[in-house]
């Protein structure tokens, strides 16, 4: 029941109104009978709602035989599925779009919802709640990176506590994610670096997918604000070449030549990103910091043949878990296969201080969330950090200020892990975040003066049209009673 309803979810999410089918159709039903309709986006709601509320009483609160049941759904699951739900409801896209309100089908009847609708966002501060309560009674916690085989200082630990939540199977802190342990197979294959010298001879990955520069500069200075906002970072001189420090060894190569942007950036950036003078720890190389990071052409992870390399200049680390490496011949890879989570609880507790910032501003509870998220990060708390370190002081005092630190927030937290995807289209930013030119550094250089020089490598274009997904002529002519999704007529 619960996989029915987040199904329908998932459809909703890019579609819009479905049709709900609650019941199957009849093997001889006429024509007519089966040309169903949209229904209205919030009784598509209602309906996932309902079906998560009516199952989630009986479900375990934890998986007991975990050798035999792990990828079941939990209380906690299910709860944080409604969460989520709830959370997309009441964001702005489905919450009163203007440009939706129209739309309707060749009843008179309108899909969309007409107008903007608060107290949604007080009902998906309430849902979000109580998913994080039965979490925690059910024993989940943020993930703190242990092993008996390696022991590792506190900055390391912290470096990936933060980048094993994800790609660390079933850990305490993923409140669902698939049954099978190699759906990201792929992922890595496409992602990961070539570490080892002998790998791009024997071709056992084919590293091409990679981060932007978006991405990297979204991550907050080591004061926990955006670069920016900080009063002590130079902003302007981001893409300068410094000279990295000799005491900061477990992130940056001493006396290496990188861009200032490298340096003095929070703990997140460094488990999520690779880059040229950084450490890629784990992997086969797992004493001291890790494998030196150098993307400048002919460098190792630089530009060394017509494919396989990085187009900006970086690498992701978070979709590798850290066991998964090649051999010293470099013939073979081993691959520590894991399922993406398709929530974890730091998701849960931004979603949780969203809602609650929507539905009544600035609370201790919105801020007690968001900060036990940044506090896992080695950040501190969000007020405490912008009152001390940014030109911003009273931004996370106001609605509108906290709201653009949660979304940042959860653009960093869950960076690479098909978040941003959504939230952006939730939240009606596409246009501006996805549009534009993507940049990299100058990758066919190999001196420093030369590789940092930031070029255009390519344009994106998002429209409004594409919020939702067009549905296909071929099934729109079958069934007269479905209308196409606005804008792709």
């Amino acid at each position: 029941m619960v996989l029915k309803a987040y199904m329908h979810f998932y459809l909703m999410r890019m579609y819009g109104p479905i049709p709900l089918i609650k019941e199957n159709k009849e093997v001889d039903s006429t024509p007519e009978e089966v040309r169903v309709y949209r229904d209205k986006w919030d009784d598509c709601i209602d309906y996932v709602v309902a079906l998560i509320d009516e199952a989630a009483p009986d479900l375990p609160l934890a998986i007991e035989d975990v050798s035999n049941e792990l990828g079941r759904i939990t209380r906690p699951s299910a709860l944080a599925f409604k969460a989520l739900a709830l959370v997309t409801s009441a964001s702005p896209l489905f919450n009163g779009n203007p440009e939706y309100a129209d739309i309707e089908d060749n009843r008179g009847v309108r899909i969309f919802t007409q107008s903007y609708d608060e107290s949604k966002w007080a009902k998906a501060a309430q849902a979000c709640k109580e998913a994080i309560e039965a979490s925690h009674e059910a024993g989940h916690v943020l993930y703190t990176f242990s092993s008996p085989y390696y022991l590792l200082n506190e900055e390391l630990t912290r470096i990936n506590s933060i980048r094993c939540a994800y790609s660390e199977r079933y850990n305490q802190e993923i409140l669902y994610c698939a049954p099978r342990a190699q759906t990201n197979w792929n992922y890595t294959y496409y992602t990961k670096p070539f570490l080892n010298p002998k790998d791009a001879n024997n071709s056992v990955n084919e590293p091409m997918v990679v981060p932007t520069f978006r991405v990297v500069e979204k991550f907050y200075t080591e004061n926990g604000v955006p670069m920016d906002e900080d009063k002590d970072f130079d902003y302007e001189g981001r893409y300068d070449i410094v000279t990295t420090p000799s005491d900061r060894t477990n992130i940056l190569q001493p006396g290496y030549k990188t861009a200032r942007m490298h340096v003095g950036r929070e703990p997140r950036f460094y488990a999520n990103i690779a880059f040229d003078g950084g450490y890629w720890w784990g992997n086969y190389y797992y004493t001291g910091s890790g494998a030196p990071i150098n993307t400048k052409a002919g460098d190792q992870q630089g530009k060394n043949s017509s494919f396989r390399y990085t187009i900006t200049g970086y690498w992701m680390k978070k979709p590798t878990n850290y066991l998964t490496s090649t051999g010293s011949n470099g013939s073979a890879m081993s691959y520590s296969n894991y399922s993406s989570p398709f929530i974890r609880l730091a998701d849960l507790y931004l979603l949780y201080a969203e809602a609650s910032n929507e539905a009544f501003g600035p609370t201790e509870e919105a801020y007690e969330y968001l900060d036990k998220v940044r506090e896992r990060a080695g950040l501190k708390g969000v007020v405490e950090s912008w009152s001390q370190y940014s030109i911003f002081p009273d931004k996370p005092k106001t609605k509108e200020g906290l709201r653009e630190i949660i979304h940042r927030e959860r653009d960093v937290e869950l960076c690479f892990e098909g978040s941003h995807f959504w939230d952006v289209r939730r939240w009606k930013t596409a246009v501006s975040e996805i549009n534009g030119p993507i940049y990299g550094w100058t990758i066919e250089a190999s001196t420093a003066e030369d590789f940092y020089q930031k070029q255009v490598i390519d344009n994106l274009r998002f429209t409004t049209k594409d919020y939702l997904w067009p549905i296909r002529t071929h099934n729109l002519r079958i069934n007269t009673n479905l209308i196409q999704n606005p804008y792709w007529e």
